[in-house]
């Protein structure tokens, strides 16, 4: 390979010791370009490797936060489904006229005094009476 090289440099008109230069030079960069595309090559494969064992992980954290936001948004339905009953009940009370005014208002604000304090410690709310 470095003989045809360095005769074909001859055939330039290049001396013989400077056409073998040449061509040794020229297989070693040749050989160096090799290198680097196999090497650019290698990366490319391990990234896409990578990328796609992070798809997969996303998607199957990506399931597991919708069913999590599934149940809380059903917890969170059964209280407000629980608290609209039970203004509604206060509200029937205050409405009724055998029922103290001031005694229904206290009663609906220590109803939702309890259910604030059941939300913050991540309970469902009680219904109130």
């Amino acid at each position: 390979m470095i003989g045809a090289i360095a005769a074909w440099f001859m055939s330039a008109g290049l001396p013989q010791r400077r056409a073998r230069q040449l061509a040794v030079g020229l297989l070693i960069i040749a050989a160096i370009l090799l290198l680097w595309l196999g090497k650019a090559l290698y990366d490319r494969a391990v990234i896409r490797r990578h990328e796609t064992g992070q798809a997969a992980a996303t998607a199957q954290a990506d399931r597991a936060a919708d069913a999590k936001a599934a149940t809380q948004r059903r917890a969170d339905d059964a209280r407000l489904e629980a608290e609209a009953d039970a203004l509604e009940r206060i509200t029937d009370n205050e409405v009724d006229a055998t029922v103290d005014p001031l005694a229904a208002r206290r009663a609906y604000y220590s109803c939702v005094r309890l259910q604030q304090q059941a939300r913050a410690r991540g309970d469902v709310t009680p219904a109130c009476r």
